[in-house]
């Protein structure tokens, strides 16, 4: 029983220290949908703002069963206070492996607005994940990677639907075992912020220099904002398309948890953040081939201290991530045993915004 809590409370601490160095994956979530969710919950609708050049093609999710697909991820981050020097996150690498449940052909039908929404069944591997650091302490570093490595072997299940929203993410195994109840409700939040991932695709033919839009409410950290989105097909080819993304999280005056003293509440004076980047999508399945994003985030709060005091100061969080996907088996090329060792997707030193003292 006590390797049992020590092994669960090593897992939660994995997920802990990787949460300020993965903005689109780990910062960010919708919130829940549950029974109890208000209409302002759910995910709104894809507005066409130009459906560009001519030729135009439908871009949509097709996948079958038994497909698939490796998805890498890099991650470099930095987070910390106005006028104090920013802390660097030790950089992430993860390496998913996904297989297709139930296709396009035999999708899971659910039910939204009246309508019958189809939706994609995926299971996804969990087979690396590290974290590295030229600057870190080499056993600090050394432990988290232990920590981590606890996370290898985590199967997630997710339900995507044809425009590429993700609408459930969720955990099914760690270590061969489906986790404890409280193991499994933090792995499922995190995971869950996969749902934020900025790509919805467009409900008509397009071609290049279309543009769209959608927008969705948004949970930051315990902050309640708006998730806006713009994007842009800056390339169709015969089997990619390529699409530049813009994005902006807003949100208004509210009472919110404190993001460095536990246990502390603060009132929100302002929040903006600001992403942008593309993605490279595979025609014929809208599979993830390559992508790219940078991101900034600001958050004015003001609180009182314990000893009557009152404060603020304006918090920042910048990121760089890359994604590179490739579509087949092990056994089709692409993955040597040596993966880990491969050059890192985003330098180690990448730089990431300085401080904007206007916001």
């Amino acid at each position: 029983m006590r390797r049992g809590h020590r092994r669960s409370w090593l897992v939660l601490l994995a997920v802990a220290l990787v949460a300020p160095g993965c903005d689109f994956i780990c910062s960010k979530k919708p919130p829940s949908a549950g029974a109890d969710a208000s209409a302002d919950d759910m995910p709104v609708g894809i507005e066409v703002l130009s459906a560009g050049a001519e030729p135009r093609a439908k871009l949509e999710v097709g996948r079958w069963a038994g497909l698939e697909y490796v998805v890498e991820l890099e991650s470099d981050g930095s987070f910390g206070r106005t006028g104090d020097p920013p802390i660097k996150a030790p950089t992430l690498v993860m390496k998913t492996r996904v297989e297709v449940q139930r296709g396009t052909a035999d999708p899971l039908i659910q039910e939204r607005d009246g309508k019958p929404l189809r939706l994609v069944e995926e299971r996804a591997t969990l087979e690396r994940i590290a974290v590295r650091s030229a600057t870190g302490p080499a056993d600090f570093i050394g432990k988290v990677n232990e920590a981590l490595g606890l996370l290898v072997g985590l199967t997630t299940r997710a339900l995507i639907a044809e425009n590429a929203e993700i609408l459930e993410v969720t955990t099914e195994h760690l270590g061969g075992v489906v986790p404890p109840p409280e193991i499994k409700s933090f792995l499922d939040e995190a995971l869950g912020a996969q749902r934020s991932f900025p790509l919805r695709l467009p409900p008509v033919p397009v071609g290049v220099g279309a543009r769209w839009r959608f927008s969705v409410p948004l949970e930051i950290k315990g902050v309640k904002a708006t998730h806006v989105a713009d994007l842009t097909l800056v390339e169709l080819g015969a089997s990619r398309a390529r699409i530049g993304i813009r994005a902006r999280q807003q949100a208004p005056q509210q009472e919110v948890p404190h993001p460095t003293l536990p246990g502390l509440r603060a009132s929100l004076a302002g929040l903006r953040g600001d992403s942008d980047g593309e993605v490279t999508l595979d025609r014929l399945t809208a599979c993830i081939l390559a992508a790219r994003f940078s991101s900034t985030t600001y958050q004015t709060m003001t609180w009182v201290e314990p000893d009557g005091s009152d404060r603020t100061a304006t918090f920042m969080h910048a990121s760089v991530q890359r994604i590179q996907g490739r579509i087949g088996g092990p056994g089709d090329g692409g993955d040597s045993p040596d993966a880990a060792a491969v050059a890192p997707l985003v330098a180690p030193d990448a730089a990431v915004p300085e401080d904007d003292e206007s916001e």
